[in-house]
């Protein structure tokens, strides 16, 4: 089992942007940190490929370690 992590409201660090969106881009602003958690199974040799599991909300996100 693998679990990854979709941070899928957040926007990126860096992008290709032009100059009138770089003048006007306001600093300090808060980040969205709404995340959903994937897990993925599969055998070793890959011929057993289970559904991806989705967990929405959980008390704790990365507990699955």
């Amino acid at each position: 089992m693998d679990e990854t992590g979709l941070v899928w409201r957040k926007i990126p660090k860096t992008t290709m942007s032009t100059l009138y969106e770089r003048k006007n881009n306001k600093k300090g602003k808060k980040h969205y940190k709404d995340r959903i958690t994937i897990l993925c199974t599969s055998n070793m040799d890959g011929t057993d490929h289970q559904k991806l599991m989705v967990v929405g909300k959980s008390r704790n996100p990365r507990s699955f370690k």
